[in-house]
């Protein structure tokens, strides 16, 4: 699995997590790549949301409590929407660009190795316009009283 943060500012850190997704495996992952990005991201005037979705590791009490204890403002999602977070383009966006690598990963070392290149290679305004496309799904998911949009 591949975790990966995108905050205004271009994409943020990215990480293959080679165990299995618990709780547990998602708080460390929080800890060693998301907190130094939120600390780093501070100064600035707005805060940081943590946008994961209704994932079941995503809503663990060990990473529930993490968030709690890290002072995290967590975006609430509805039910069945992770389609919702801006990443899943992102992630769209990265399976594409490694897909169309000539020659294509021999094995997962190389595959790592692509994937980190085209993920540092996603321009700026991509990342942006994702961002700020967030709060206009919003209005419509809520204009729509949670059901489907067309966005």
């Amino acid at each position: 699995m591949v975790w990966g943060a995108m905050p205004y500012d271009g994409v943020g850190p990215l990480t293959v997590v080679v165990s299995s997704i618990t709780g547990k495996a998602y708080r460390q992952t929080l800890q060693k790549h998301f907190l130094p990005l939120v600390v780093s991201t501070r100064h600035r005037k707005k805060e940081t949301i943590l946008e994961d979705d209704n994932a079941t590791v995503h809503r663990a009490n060990l990473a529930k409590a993490w968030k709690k204890r890290n002072n995290l403002k967590c975006m609430e999602w509805p039910a069945q929407s992770p389609d919702l977070n801006p990443i899943e383009n992102l992630w769209m966006t990265l399976k594409r660009t490694v897909s169309a690598r000539n020659p294509s990963p021999a094995n997962i070392t190389e595959l790592k190795e692509v994937v980190e290149e085209e993920w540092k290679r996603i321009p700026l305004i991509h990342v942006q316009k994702l961002v700020k496309s967030m709060s206009t799904h919003v209005k419509m998911v809520i204009k729509a009283k949670g059901f489907a949009t067309r966005y």
